[in-house]
């Protein structure tokens, strides 16, 4: 049964690591054929980047471990690396992230990123692999996006991409004048069968294909509005799949984004068809305010779903310099009363290494505590 498990690992970890080769090259002879139309020009560079991070705590101030395989130490190390090159007909980036678990002994490995683009033209793209399909202004909940969650305490939310067939035209001005602030962009995307593989992704509907469109139309300021941002999107699950009225699940939303005298206002809405998941199901909406004033940003905003009508509330207050950074941030559960916040501050020892100290409080759970040092390379 072990030798079983071990020889999927291998087989999922070969097979990830196969379709990462294969986008690099289609990404290499890409830009390496836009290179080569473009006479006298000379080919854009590789560029390799990426980090090691080392994480230490303790979690402790608990009368008892639930788990007798549980510890109270921690330890993770994990590496990311990214690699990716730009030619004038087009781009290709690959990102791989990798973690250790010292405690359990487990290895992770996920293929984050692996999508090449072509660019035809100044006005329209083409992407096809796996790439972060992300909109909506709203900080810590995403309510008009369906197919990915947010979470302001999991650094590994809404890393991993989606596996699709993309397509986006930008930016399309109203008046036909190139020089317009007021401008259009039109996005689309056919999602491949299990392509939601990050958690907290929505992937219970995603056995079968799914597409969804968005439309998002940029304002320019007028009068006490500033920079203003409107926008439409729709997704459809399990195309091809049978279901009772012949239509899979569906989703339907809008935002709203501008800056009012300072005060940076986002709201999100969405409704769905009765058919997804119950928590998910009906309508949901969130708003967001934010004011920057200096090195500090405070960020207060609010979610509202219809199924059980349950509401969350999320607080943040950050102040960030050059070498170092400080945020307080808190969420809150109203139904089920329960808090989660946390502290973090990080300091910039060298232009490649940053230390962090973190801490973080459950609400009758735990409290933790970790020291963590990142070197970029």
């Amino acid at each position: 049964m072990r030798r079983s498990f071990i020889s999927q690992e291998i087989s999922r970890t070969c097979t990830v690591l196969l379709f990462c080769a294969c986008i690099i090259a289609f990404g290499l002879a890409a830009g390496t054929a836009s290179a080569e139309g473009a006479p006298g020009d000379d080919p854009s560079p590789l560029e390799i980047s990426g980090s090691i991070l080392s994480r230490l705590g303790y979690i402790g101030f608990r009368d008892d471990i639930p788990d007798e395989a549980a510890s109270d130490w921690y330890s993770l190390t994990s590496s990311r690396v990214g690699v990716s090159r730009t030619g004038d007909g087009g781009r290709f980036r690959a990102a791989l992230w990798s973690a250790y678990d010292s405690v359990t002994g487990d290895w992770g490995l996920s293929l984050d990123e692996a999508w090449a683009e072509w660019t035809p033209s100044p006005f329209f793209s083409a992407r096809m692999g796996r790439s972060p399909l992300q909109y909506g202004p709203c900080v810590a909940f995403n309510p008009a996006f369906s197919f990915v969650t947010r979470d302001r305490f999991d650094s590994r939310a809404v890393k991993v991409g989606l596996d699709s067939l993309s397509f986006e035209a930008f930016p399309v001005p109203l008046s036909g004048n190139r020089d317009s602030p007021v401008s259009v962009v039109m996005n689309g995307a056919w999602i491949f069968p299990g392509a939601a593989l990050a958690p907290g992704t929505a992937n219970r509907d995603l056995g079968e294909s799914s597409a969804h469109a968005r439309i998002t139309l940029y304002l320019p300021e007028a009068g006490p509005f500033g920079s203003t941002e409107l926008g439409l999107s729709g997704d459809l699950r399990r195309i091809g799949a049978l279901s009772p009225n012949g239509v899979g699940p569906w989703g339907a939303g809008s935002w709203l984004s501008t800056d009012l005298s300072g005060f940076v206002i986002a709201l999100e809405g969405a409704k769905r068809s009765g058919d997804f998941p119950a928590a998910a199901a009906g309508y949901e909406c969130a708003f967001c305010v934010n004011k920057k004033a200096g090195d500090y940003l405070a960020i207060l905003e609010a979610q509202y779903t219809d199924a059980g009508g349950k509401w969350l509330g999320f607080a943040q207050l950050s102040r960030s310099t050059e070498a170092f950074d400080l945020s307080l941030s808190a969420l809150v559960d109203f139904e089920a009363e329960t808090c989660r916040a946390s502290l973090e501050a990080v300091r910039n020892l060298t232009d490649f290494l940053v230390v962090r100290l973190e801490g973080s409080w459950n609400y009758n759970v735990d409290y933790t505590a970790g020291l963590a040092l990142e070197y970029f390379f």
